[in-house]
């Protein structure tokens, strides 16, 4: 798998006493890919220093800071310090914040470890301190040398790990990715529980070894020890289809195609894991575009945003753009009209009320399919086989029957003609969220 360290960028903060070891980081990250800043071979002639580092704070992922005793003391690093912690506050992970050290810590037997460094950082506009200091040893660090420095590439690389088992080394990175999880599906009734994925996990391990169809796939795209976005798939290796469980890229983290390469990351994986796959299958909450009339005409939208029913439209419709813009297609009629659709009820007694209306879309690899063939993978095995009883340990009696019926109902409604195609969305939508991102909402939709 390939990697996009050119996609991944730095700032390096250093009193003058090290301006030696920052350029030489500098030079080593860009020799590796990464576009790194430092403002002795950076700041552009003629240029305001505030206004540049300022500026390259703001669009950096990793935000490094040389450890030293002259970094305590030095301004600047503070009032850099004070503005990355202000961009994290404001935005989510994001730069995340390393620290090197020029010198190894000492932990020869009979020292002590070297004590980590903590600096008290200051408002970048105007160098007034902060009440608390920043510590250092809650993040991780290195004690850097020449002989090092694919230690820090590799700490800094972009990157897509697939989680093997739910134990071992997997663990920890498993575990920091539900928080990112949580952060991607802020409504808790939009998500499973992270317990429950740690089940299906070790059921589909234990189902491999009883030869029986179904592979799980789950991936974290990670940097700087940060998870910042994750999937998780469920493959059927006989019927060749793959649902999209959950899939999503962190807010402040989506310039750059990382959800672009992400994707293709998990493609790659899919099919490595089943070469014959058709494609992979998502569902997607539909818009109530009457719901977004008002946001039409009013001035500013930010007027609206007491409104719940409204913000959680522009959410679906921001959801529908970033899917559309990866060249997902949607289950439509022939005139490009999404056809109707249901999550089956998954609480017991299975009934018509718990049934939810979503949008099926697809990123195909094959077309050649029959119908019923897609919605016996959804109906029969899909939601099937994880509520039968027989595949994995959760049963609610006469599943099989409702989901055929279920099934029945798709079918007829598509009985007129059906295909797979690119949604066909108001122009109107686009505008709004044009607008939402002028006003800077961005966090008041995020996904």
């Amino acid at each position: 798998m390939g990697d996009r360290t050119g996609s991944v960028k730095v700032f390096i903060s250093h009193s003058k006493d090290e301006t030696s070891l920052a350029l030489t980081i500098r030079e080593a990250l860009v020799r590796h890919g990464f576009r790194a800043w430092s403002y002795e071979e950076d700041l552009p002639f003629g240029g305001t220093l505030a206004e540049e580092i300022q500026s390259n704070i703001s669009e950096c992922d990793h935000f490094l800071v040389i450890l030293s005793a002259s970094a305590q003391k030095s301004p600047w690093v503070a009032r850099e310090l004070g503005l990355a912690l202000k961009l994290r506050k404001k935005r989510g992970p994001r730069p995340s914040i390393l620290g090197i050290y020029s010198k190894p810590a000492d932990t020869r037997r009979g020292r002590k470890t070297k004590t980590l460094c903590s600096i008290r950082s200051r408002r970048f506009s105007d160098g007034v301190p902060h009440k608390s200091r920043y510590d250092f040893k809650n993040v991780r660090y290195f004690n850097f040398s020449t002989d090092q420095v694919s230690s820090l590439v590799e700490q800094l690389r972009l990157k897509v790990s697939f989680i093997n088992s739910t134990d071992g080394e997997d663990i920890d990175l498993l575990t920091k990715s539900f928080e990112c999880y949580r952060a991607l599906f802020p409504i808790q009734k939009e998500r499973d529980a992270p317990n429950d994925i740690l089940c299906w996990l070790d059921e589909a391990q234990a189902a491999a070894g009883l030869g029986l169809p179904w592979k799980e796939i789950y991936a974290v795209m990670h940097t700087g020890g940060l998870p910042i976005g994750m999937a998780y798939l469920s493959v059927h290796m006989e019927r060749h289809w793959c649902f999209g469980n959950y899939f999503g890229v962190r807010a402040g983290w989506r310039q750059d195609s990382r959800a672009k390469f992400f994707l293709e990351a998990l493609k790659r994986k899919l099919y490595e894991v089943d070469p014959g796959s058709k494609g992979i299958l998502f569902e997607v909450e539909p818009i109530d575009y009457k719901g977004l009339r008002r946001a039409v005409t009013a001035r500013p939208l930010r007027s609206l945003q007491a409104d719940v029913r409204l913000r959680t439209n522009l959410r679906r419709l921001r959801r529908l753009f970033l899917y559309t813009n990866h060249h997902a297609e949607a289950f439509v009629d022939l005139k490009g009209v999404p056809l109707p659709y249901w999550q089956p009820a998954m609480t017991a007694p299975p009934e018509r009320k718990k049934e939810v209306p979503f949008i099926l879309m697809a990123l195909l690899r094959k077309r050649d399919f029959p119908l019923h063939e897609l919605l016996s993978f959804i109906y029969d095995d899909l939601y099937g086989d994880a509520y039968s009883g027989e595949v994995s340990s959760v049963e609610i009696p006469g599943y099989r029957k409702y989901v055929e019926k279920l099934k029945a109902r798709v079918a007829a409604r598509a009985a007129r003609g059906w295909q797979f195609a690119k949604l066909k969305l108001p122009r109107s939508s686009g505008e709004l969220l044009l607008r939402a991102k002028k006003e800077h909402l961005d966090r008041w939709i995020s996904l």
